[in-house]
């Protein structure tokens, strides 16, 4: 798994984008540092067309005056959970069946849903 967490605090701004790369998956997280933030998972027909999306949309925050962040400010200012998203919707793929009840919950949370 690829994952890039960056912020941006210039000109008054505090806001966080946190990417997540899983072979056919891009899990985006962002929001206002210190706040939940939204979530989206987004699915793509392949991995070249998922990697495709994950480094132009990294370009474009960097575009927007967004910074990588390092581990320590990470575990400071937020707690990333896209990643553990995207494992539960991977391994209910995986598995050709539903989610477990905890990994439902799970994404129910977020409001993401595994799709058939």
């Amino acid at each position: 798994m690829t994952k890039v967490y960056m912020e941006n605090t210039e000109d008054g701004h505090s806001k966080f984008w946190e990417a997540n790369l899983a072979g056919q998956s891009v899990g985006v997280h962002w929001g206002r540092i210190g706040t939940a933030g939204q979530y989206q998972v987004k699915d793509f027909p392949s991995e070249e067309d998922a990697l495709d999306f994950f480094v132009r949309k990294k370009q474009e925050k960097i575009g927007h005056g967004y910074r990588d962040v390092d581990e320590q400010q990470i575990a400071n200012n937020h707690t990333p959970r896209t990643a553990e998203i995207i494992e539960a919707r991977t391994r209910a793929r995986r598995r050709n069946q539903p989610a477990s009840t905890a990994e439902e919950g799970e994404l129910d949370r977020y409001g993401l849903r595994v799709r058939e």
